[in-house]
């Protein structure tokens, strides 16, 4: 591009203005949440919140089966985990929305193993099935919270060996 005539030199950048479509749409909005909506949205978290023990508790279930089905080997490549791998990540994002921490952060920790592998690495199976051990204990005791000093010995015990494990 060209800032004139023949002998100028071309221009070094050119500075484009792309509309703000969302803007238009929505609008500029600005100013505090309307109180009817957060109390809506509230209302609907809360019933959804009442749900999800029987939910969550279908979800580790069907992680343990996805876990069973997995073969029985000291290492497995990571792509044959990856349905354990999302249903933790399902896990992870519901569990601490709804008073679940415990299990968000062992989901969590499960993810962050599994993500740190790429997709042909193996996987030592016996630190998969520790956090899946861990998620249906926790779900069958009932545990929603975290902050005993139980639940932190077991965060702090599949971390130690998650590392252990990588540091190899």
């Amino acid at each position: 591009m060209t800032t004139g005539g023949p002998s100028e030199k071309p221009a070094l950048c050119e500075f484009i203005t792309v509309p703000n479509e969302l803007l238009a749409k929505v609008g500029p909005g600005g100013g505090p949440p309307d109180a009817q909506a957060l109390w809506r949205a509230e209302q609907a978290i809360e019933r959804l919140a009442r749900d999800y023990g029987p939910r969550c508790s279908k979800d580790i279930a069907t992680l343990s089966d996805a876990f069973e089905a997995v073969p029985d080997e000291a290492m497995v490549v990571r792509e044959r985990l990856r349905t354990i791998h999302d249903i933790a990540h399902e896990l992870r994002g519901e569990a601490g929305i709804y008073g679940y921490t415990l299990i968000g952060q062992i989901a969590a920790l499960l993810c962050r193993y599994l993500g740190a592998l790429d997709d042909t690495a193996k996987a030592d199976i016996r630190v998969v099935g520790a956090h899946v051990d861990a998620l249906q204990l926790v779900d069958a005791e009932g545990l929603e919270g975290i902050g005993g000093a139980g639940e932190k010995q077991l965060i702090d015990g599949l971390t130690r060996l998650q590392q252990k494990v990588l540091d190899r």
